[in-house]
């Protein structure tokens, strides 16, 4: 479903009324600065969650097969299922509970830039879940390392600017809940040899 902003007839008819272009530097640009934040939330959110469910199965074939190519396999449509509520889930329930957390510490944060930032930090996922193809473990925990480092890091970075306080037990906190995100799409999605046989068997 496309992404729709509605904006409301009085703002559209001050936009796109040409005898009034002025307007259309302040009224305009804030409504496009808007869709761009919700972006990371939205489109990134879930492109993940569409890569995660094809490239997860491919892993899971390749994996399988490699060894014994007579061994039946059958797309698993729970990996989607999968996706779609821990991707979803996490950047809609997290982010709510660290700008209730900020609040009651009592520094001001914004839950509209909470959303978009974590929203953001899972671009970094999509590009390197598509090494994870490649059917060696060993490989696959040394891209998931750095690649966690990064997004929490991007995180972790970005909520330190929203508290006032000396509250690095509330940074912390983001780091580990992103690093373990990392680890349990790793291990879900794209499981170790013993658990893929398991799971076509």
């Amino acid at each position: 479903m496309p992404f729709v902003l509605v904006v409301p007839a009085s703002t559209s008819l001050s936009v796109f009324d040409l005898s009034t272009w002025t307007n259309l530097r302040p009224v305009f640009l804030p409504a496009i600065y808007w869709v761009q934040l919700f972006y990371g939330l939205v489109w990134i959110s879930t492109t993940l969650v569409i890569v995660l469910a094809p490239l997860g199965n491919c892993a899971t074939y390749l994996i399988v097969t490699r060894n014994d190519s007579s061994t039946s396999w059958s797309f698993d449509v729970n990996f989607l299922n999968f996706a779609a509520c821990a991707v979803y889930g996490y950047a809609l329930l997290v982010p709510l509970a660290f700008y209730f957390l900020i609040q009651y510490f009592g520094s001001s944060a914004s839950l509209v830039c909470f959303w978009c930032m974590w929203g953001y930090s899972f671009f970094i996922f999509i590009l390197s879940f598509v090494l994870f193809l490649i059917p060696v473990e060993i490989l696959r925990w040394i891209i998931i390392i750095p690649i966690a480092v990064a997004s929490t890091s991007f995180v972790s970075l970005n909520i330190k600017s929203f508290i006032e306080a000396d509250l690095m037990i509330v940074v912390v906190a983001a780091f580990v809940l992103q690093v373990t995100l990392a680890v349990f799409i790793k291990i879900w999605c794209f499981p170790l040899t013993s658990d893929a046989y398991s799971m076509v068997s």
